[in-house]
């Protein structure tokens, strides 16, 4: 069976001296107790009621309804509903009366309508008119304590407000929200009653009880008293309200930690039992703080991200990630940066290119891509090796102020390859002094760096916490003063290597005085930021592959190995056994062998140590050439009967679609030097 379709009303004023709604749901032979709410001009805006019912296990129970008045927005009808159509602005109980009453210095809010009445008629009443409580004109707002801040309180602008909650958590609270709200939104002299502990549980003002002329359990001098000695409520201090942080999005959990939270005040994250510790000031909270968090239902994400773009929760397929970036903010600049401006700067990053405009350009091209396109992942790092003293980490500070510090970790090498690396969850942009990958576990500090530099998903581990998977790139500036600090293969796509040969004593301490003072200027940064947002970025310039400098080139022929460097002199000589274009690894080493045998009964022209080669080190060294497979890999017998596996060293291109075997055994017994031309190939016998 369908639900019925709710109605949608607008809201009218109820018809005036128009008493039907007191039929509707057979309001008044179910219950006396209803109260009319009207605006400043006493017209009905909305009617609550309260029913007092039993249910089957025996046990009391009290439910409230609205009555409203409002016009069927499909049909037109206009109709009494049980609807609460006034969403916001709703009138304190009795204002109609309020702005009429000459008592117009205190007013007495109470939680709910029941509290309100037995204040007035119980204590007011009854009281001398010229006794001190016959001074507060009582009120209360409408919904209960979860809808305290629907209702319009700017009526009681000037006046001094008493806040009198029912003894027990919920109404406490809800009064120290409303007296502060009141006192930063309007300025209102509000105060708040601490309540005798003599009390009941849950007991409010309409659980007053009238004894000849006395009331009890507080006697008329002890609510005077409560009264006179109301306090404001002390400002909102950090972790004192975990109810008001949840209503203001203050906390994220990260689900796949199962233990973190990311706090929007502050823009760091938690850990669970730092909050269960912190919140332990507000003295409304009972039990666990993150048990709390969960049953109001805060947000979550899946896990964290570092994004360099203005957007807080990203999605990346099916999972939702925290991106905690946060660009740095420049003033405006309404002219064209000159480069006489910042010639400081640029005739630095000369300097650390040595002069060569090609590595200077291609330096420029990085910053400004960088700024102008931080979403991109650019997938290698930039390596600066000098002496000590010209400035690198000059570079890096300026880096790092255009981009922001908040942006920005400063880390050592062991902490780039560490198994524990936390400060990618708050920065995108890293800078490493002294890097150094040598030393033990080479090969794993490489793949480590090489993951950091061209990666988006990284697990991040930290101790007592759930391995997260965190997205984002990274941007890696290093430096060094180590001639050889990492192992470069030539095909490396993952560093910009710079080398200076200049030292500090070129430049003396005036020059780096003027550049740190350059530096320092937040004027001279704005300039340097809005010059290289606006900066052409080459059409060479590649986020996927540095310019090979002659510095790298350079560092790559120093980190070969010298076996290699033996073998690449034989090569370059056609000695045995490279005299012809192919070789065969087995073959080679059988060779060398044999030539240094030979050598022990007298002088070679080249000896290569044999106990240093194996057939992974030749095929390692034949990929250094551009070696290719010949036959598609397959094993062929050129020179005797065993089948090998053949490469081409010289020539490739020729040799690398031959298929005739004739032709390739006739290059290796000396009678073809190179592979002729299939029409070449037809007139040759064999």
């Amino acid at each position: 069976m369908s639900r019925q379709k709710k109605k949608k009303y607008e809201p009218l004023l109820f018809p005036t001296h128009d008493e039907s709604w007191l039929k509707f749901n057979d309001m008044a032979k179910r219950t006396q107790n209803y109260w009319r709410y009207r605006n400043k001009d006493g017209e009905i805006m909305f009617v609550i009621y309260r029913l007092d019912e039993t249910d089957k296990e025996g046990d009391s129970r009290k439910q409230f309804f609205p009555i409203s008045y409002g016009k069927d927005v499909e049909t037109g009808t206009i109709e009494y509903n049980r609807q609460q159509l006034w969403k916001t602005d709703r009138p304190l109980l009795y204002i109609h009366a309020l702005t009429k009453s000459k008592i117009t210095e205190k007013v007495l809010i109470t939680e709910g309508e029941k509290a309100c009445d037995g204040f007035r008629e119980k204590c007011i009443s009854r009281h001398s008119e010229l006794g001190p409580l016959s001074k507060y004109f009582p009120t209360t707002f409408s919904g209960g304590c979860q809808n305290w801040d629907k209702t319009d309180y700017s009526s009681l602008v000037g006046r001094e407000v008493i806040l009198w909650p029912d003894n027990d958590i919920g109404g406490k609270r809800t009064m120290w929200q409303l007296g502060r709200y009141l006192i930063e939104e309007f300025n209102i002299d509000a105060k708040i009653v601490e309540l005798p502990k003599k009390l009941p549980n849950k007991w409010d003002l309409g659980d007053i009880k009238v004894n000849k002329d006395e009331i009890e359990p507080l006697s008329y001098f002890e609510m005077n008293e409560c009264l006179l000695n109301a306090k404001a409520p002390e400002p909102l201090a950090e972790y004192e309200d975990i109810y008001s942080d949840i209503e203001k999005n203050r906390w994220v959990f990260i689900k796949e930690s199962r233990k973190l939270y990311w706090d929007r005040n502050k823009e760091q994250i938690e850990n669970a039992d730092t909050l269960n510790l912190l919140y332990k000031r507000d003295p409304n909270l009972r039990g666990l703080s993150v048990r709390c968090l969960h049953e109001e239902n805060i947000e979550y994400v899946d896990g964290t991200s570092y994004w360099p773009i203005e957007k807080e929760i990203l999605n990346f397929g099916k999972k939702k990630y925290l991106n905690t970036y946060r660009a740095k903010q420049f003033e405006p600049l309404d002219r064209e940066v000159l480069s006489e401006e910042i010639k400081l700067f640029r005739d630095h990053l000369k300097m650390l290119c040595n002069d060569e405009e090609q590595s200077f350009n291609y330096l420029e091209d990085t910053i400004a891509s960088d700024i102008q396109s931080p979403q991109k992942n650019r997938t290698w790092a930039v390596l600066i090796h000098s002496k000590q003293g010209v400035g690198k980490t000059a570079l890096f500070k300026v880096i790092e102020k255009l981009n922001g510090d908040t942006n920005c970790c400063w880390v050592h090498t062991d902490n780039l390859v560490d198994k524990y690396r936390s400060f990618m969850k708050h920065c995108h942009i890293i800078f490493c002094n002294e890097f150094d990958l040598s030393g033990t576990n080479r090969k794993s500090k490489e793949a480590k760096i090489r993951e950091l530099i061209t990666e988006t998903t990284h697990p991040i581990e930290q101790k007592f916490v759930d391995t997260i998977n965190h997205k984002g790139h990274y941007r890696l500036w290093c430096s060094t003063n180590q001639p050889i600090s990492v192992d470069l293969d030539p095909y490396d796509r993952r560093f910009l290597y710079l080398s200076v040969n200049k030292t500090r004593d070129e430049f003396g301490n005036d020059y780096y005085k003027k550049l740190w003072d350059f530096i320092d200027d937040e004027e001279n940064i704005n300039l340097l930021y809005h010059f290289y947002k606006a900066h052409k970025v080459s059409d060479s310039f590649d986020v996927n592959e540095p310019l090979q400098t002659l510095a790298k080139r350079e560092l790559l022929e120093q980190g070969r190995p010298q076996l290699y460097k033996d073998l690449d002199e034989l090569l370059t000589n056609r000695e045995t056994p490279f005299d012809r274009d192919l070789i065969n690894t087995r073959n080679v080493i059988e060779v060398i062998r044999a030539r240094e045998e030979s050598s022990l009964m007298g002088p070679q022209p080249r000896q290569v140590m044999s106990h240093k080669i194996d057939e992974r080190k030749i095929i390692t060294w034949i990929h250094t050439h551009n070696g290719i497979q010949i036959k598609n890999g397959q094993p062929v017998a050129l020179l005797g009967k065993n089948k090998r596996r053949w490469w081409a060293i010289r020539h490739q291109d020729k040799w690398k679609s031959v298929e005739n075997l004739e032709y390739l055994r006739a290059h290796m017994n000396e009678q073809v030097e190179q592979m002729p031309s299939k029409k070449e190939q037809a007139d040759i016998p064999f």
